[in-house]
């Protein structure tokens, strides 16, 4: 139908019923085709993934068991991880094409590409503790609005063991239909709502018993009206579950 003329098509359309509900539904899906293309452009230029390094301090916090402050009960002492601040940042850019399928727009992002500036260095995954020092990695999916200094948080997650678990790893069962289906990407972890899986590797001449990673690839499930709540004044809907995305059973 691409080839044919206006008035060609005009008078195709008038032909019979069957005829316009097949270029009606032609027309709808070079729309949709249409707008995933300028979805995903405006997504690559504005969604970037920035890699964290936190520090905390193990302090002593003296609790007084006596509401009047009475000398002679002694307090209770109890140990406190303080945030310390952040230490180091490198942001990512898209270098892969998002996919637009229906409401849900999935991002990945390649740490390992040589287009990112930061790609000598290959980004880390931590939560090691020394003595009383404490380091660990946050992940932040952001979206830069134009003449905006301030970018949006679409996603944030803290890999910190036994305080905030937002992040679980993959159970083999689950690994192993990734590598049945021949999964582009085996993951090794996966966030708690579902909506962010990572795929990790072991770095090499590392004590075994550090929680220590390198992070090769990262991709997000991201709601298409997570991206235009920015833009529109909106704050009464919901946005729906994502969880059901990737199925998988966090042990």
């Amino acid at each position: 139908m691409s080839y044919l003329a206006g008035q060609d098509v005009m008078q195709l359309y008038r032909t019979s019923h069957w005829i316009r509900k097949i270029i009606r539904n032609e027309v709808i899906l070079f729309a949709k085709i249409q707008a995933g293309i300028l979805m995903a452009n405006f997504v690559r230029q504005h969604l970037s993934l920035h890699i964290e390094i936190y520090a905390q301090e193990l302090e002593l916090k003296r609790i007084s068991r006596s509401e009047t402050n009475d000398p002679r009960v002694p307090p209770r002492i109890e140990q406190v991880w303080v945030e310390r601040g952040l230490i180091q940042e490198r942001r990512y850019q898209l270098t892969m094409v998002p996919i637009v399928q229906g409401q849900c727009i999935f991002i990945t992002f390649d740490c390992e590409s040589s287009n990112n500036e930061a790609s000598n260095e290959k980004p880390m995954l931590i939560d090691v503790t020394n003595n009383n020092h404490r380091r660990y990695t946050v992940l932040s999916l952001k979206l830069h609005q134009p003449n905006q200094s301030q970018a949006v948080v679409l996603r944030r997650y803290s890999y910190l063991k036994g305080q905030q678990e937002m992040l679980h790893s993959v159970p083999v069962t689950q690994k192993n239909l990734f590598t049945n289906a021949h999964s582009t990407f085996q993951y090794d972890l996966i966030s708690y709502d579902g909506s962010m899986q990572m795929q990790l590797q072991l770095p090499v001449h590392v004590d075994s018993l550090l929680d220590y990673f390198l992070i090769q690839k990262l991709q997000f499930c991201v709601h298409k009206q997570e991206i235009y709540r920015p833009y529109f004044r909106q704050t009464d809907f919901e946005l729906p579950q994502l969880a059901t995305k990737y199925q998988v059973q966090v042990c």
